[in-house]
Formats: C-alpha cells, sequence, structure tokens
C-alpha cells in the first residue's frame, strides 16, 4: 500500500486505499485488505470506549481548527473542490459542525 486516506462523501465516510503494483494476484490483495479491516474492527472498534472515542473526535476537531501553516495549504484544499467539481469552500468549518454534534 502507497497511502490510506479518507473521504467525505454525502455524510458516509469511505476509506481511500492508494496500491502499488503488487507480484500478488487483485483476489490476494483484496483478501488480505478483507482481513485487515476485519482485524481493526474487532480488536481496535469493538474495544473502543466512549470516553476514548470522545477523545479521538476532539483530536479531529482541533486538527481541523489548526490554521493553515502557509497559503500553499489553502490552495490546495480550494483547488481541491474545483477538481472534484464540489465547491464546498467551508468543508472544515461543515465537517466541524458535524463532529461536534
Amino acid at each position: 500500500m502507497v497511502k490510506s486516506g479518507n473521504r467525505p462523501l454525502s455524510n458516509q465516510l469511505t476509506i481511500a486505499l492508494y496500491l502499488s503494483p503488487s507480484p500478488n494476484s487483485a483476489s490476494h490483495v483484496d483478501q488480505r485488505i478483507d482481513a485487515f479491516l476485519e482485524s481493526f474492527y474487532h480488536d481496535k472498534l469493538c474495544n473502543l470506549t466512549e470516553e476514548d472515542f470522545q477523545g479521538q473526535v476532539e483530536a479531529l476537531v482541533n486538527l481541523k481548527l489548526c490554521a493553515d501553516v502557509h497559503l500553499g495549504e489553502e490552495v490546495d484544499r480550494n483547488w481541491w473542490e474545483v477538481l472534484h467539481h464540489t465547491y464546498v469552500f467551508d468543508r472544515l468549518i461543515r465537517e466541524v459542525s458535524e463532529n461536534s454534534k
């Protein structure tokens, strides 16, 4: 895997996995991704307390509220909206509002 991330999409969280070419078959890679998601669910999510969950939400909100360090961050964020034809230039504020509920 080259990198992973998430993408907000119509109030649904999607996970994006970016893979580099592999000598393994697509079926094998798919099975490994499924195994990871299964273990993540059982090992992490099932054992997550409400207090830990709220701590994660607060950390995410604080991260989204951080001011841009340089102009390029704001430019990249706004160009992403233009390139994907979403035009939600206040996305961070909306996400913080949703996460704070």
